[in-house]
């Protein structure tokens, strides 16, 4: 079975609905909550994975990086809303320092575009590889600043410079997901003596894993241009949704 651009869209607002499902109803300590999440962590995995695809599909990479930009713009509000329900009811700032994972995806096709520019120049070897580790670099700094931070742009690089290499870009992945889980297990531990306990609440981590299957069933094909273009609405409708939600429990 093979799916094209539109099937694997459809699969990441499916997930990222779950994931949503999981923050406004659900507690951390279910296995429905776990799974859940898990499933919202695929989501990511597979936008890094359609974000370095349609990079080198794009006619307009310039164009790609604007509507990607402009996503975040539209989720910036909602998304720290989310995130922060509490200032709802006058707790907290909505304007701070925290960008969504649309902006970190943003900032993932300026590496793109910074690393291809510096491959086509006429530099030496040593000063290509500098500049390729100044422009990552750079990026890792700003994201930061955002959601999935640092492990983002890794997934994107493995997904963009591994392409030609499927084994070499699984291994890549189960690594960058190895990482995911001891810097979640580190985060929880610290907060929660119970090991076991620490182990079960990185347990979402995992889903990561389903991100290889699903990658490997891609075809390369577009699918419905309506329904690619429809789905950059999904994720602030999804915001927006959970919001209000959110605020009738508050009250």
């Amino acid at each position: 079975m093979k799916l094209n651009r539109t099937h694997l869209k459809l699969l990441i607002a499916l997930f990222i609905l779950l994931d949503a499902v999981a923050r406004v109803f659900l507690k951390a300590n279910s296995i429905t909550y776990q799974l859940f999440k898990g499933l919202g962590n695929c989501a990511v995995g597979l936008l890094c994975f359609l974000l370095a695809d349609g990079y080198y599909r794009s006619t307009n990479k310039k164009k790609y990086a604007i509507r990607m930009l402009i996503l975040a713009v539209v989720c910036y509000i909602p998304f720290n809303i989310y995130e922060n329900p509490w200032i709802m009811i006058g707790y907290g700032n909505a304007f701070r320092l925290y960008f969504p994972f649309p902006f970190n995806l943003f900032i993932s096709i300026l590496m793109l575009m910074g690393l291809e520019k510096i491959d086509k120049e006429n530099y030496s070897d040593i000063a290509k590889k500098l500049l390729r580790l100044i422009c990552f670099m750079i990026t890792i700094v700003l994201s930061i600043f955002c959601a999935y931070p640092i492990y983002t742009q890794m997934m994107v690089l493995n997904y963009s410079y591994n392409k030609e290499d499927n084994k070499l870009q699984i291994c890549s992945h189960l690594l960058i997901m190895v990482l995911i889980l001891v810097s979640n297990f580190q985060l929880y531990n610290s907060a929660n003596s119970n090991i076991w306990m620490s182990l079960f609440y990185c347990s979402n981590t995992l889903g990561y894993l389903l991100c290889i299957p699903l990658k490997n069933m891609y075809s390369g094909c577009a699918g419905n241009k309506t329904i690619n273009r429809l789905f950059y609405l999904f994720y602030p409708i999804v915001l927006i949704v959970s919001i209000i939600i959110l605020k009738n429990t508050l009250l």
